[in-house]
């Protein structure tokens, strides 16, 4: 009587004592959701779009806002470490140069140091009116960037 009942509300199952098992190909009754992506591999995912933006707004000659993508990228990637706990205090910058300086001071003498140490150089750089000047509305590329040195 139960397979009866099962059958003509269209359920996809039938019992077969002691088991209730899958009628024909139907399809199951309860579809069981993608892992959606974790925090980790989303983060990686934004970063890569990012820096294939940045690239090809440089293809397109486009410079000022590939360097305006690549400075919202520090300052993005930084704030995720608010927060984080260094061993002897807590980040709790809310900017950029907050949190790398706070980095900095929980790792002296590391690898993170050196590399937070170089994302501030270029970050300042960016930043100023006189160095990228992305924030104030000017974009100037060195002339380093475009001419050989002769010795």
């Amino acid at each position: 009587m139960i397979n009866e009942v099962l059958e003509h509300h269209g359920v996809g199952y039938e019992i077969r004592p002691p088991r209730l098992e899958l009628r024909g190909s139907a399809p199951p009754l309860v579809t069981v959701p993608e892992r959606p992506p974790t925090l980790a591999e989303r983060s990686v995912e934004l970063l890569q779009e990012s820096l294939r933006r940045s690239e090809d707004l440089l293809l397109a000659s486009r410079g000022r806002e590939a360097v305006q993508e690549s400075l919202w990228l520090l300052e993005t990637v930084a704030t995720a470490f608010r927060g984080l706990e260094t061993g002897t205090e807590t980040v709790e910058g809310r900017y950029f140069n907050q949190i790398a300086q706070e980095l900095r001071r929980g790792n002296p003498g590391t690898t993170l140091n050196r590399v937070l140490e170089w994302m501030t150089a270029l970050h300042g750089f960016l930043s100023s009116p006189t160095g990228g000047g992305v924030r104030h509305g000017l974009f100037t590329i060195p002339n380093i960037l475009f001419h050989k040195k002769h010795s």
